[in-house]
């Protein structure tokens, strides 16, 4: 009788192991994709000028390498300022 329940406990035990980890990678975040800009906007990243193209911000210009200078908005427009 002894036998019998460690071999029920060993048994429930693998089977609880084996369901924790196919359980491990759904318990984490959920990543939702999302439009991250919109197309053509351009925003200033530091000293880097960035646009949106295909939902990926791509550096377009860097402000310090051009002229020494930084990125700056004037009148909601994106600019380098040297």
């Amino acid at each position: 009788m002894r036998t019998m329940k460690r071999e029920k406990g060993r048994t429930f035990g693998w089977l609880l192991v084996s369901l924790m980890l196919l359980a491990a990678p759904l318990s984490g975040c959920v990543v939702v994709a999302e439009d991250s800009c919109n197309e053509g906007e351009q925003i200033c990243s530091g000293d880097a000028i960035e646009e949106c193209i295909d939902d990926d911000w791509i550096q377009i210009e860097d402000c310090f390498t051009f002229c020494g200078g930084t990125c700056v908005y004037l009148d909601d427009v994106t600019a380098c300022a040297c």
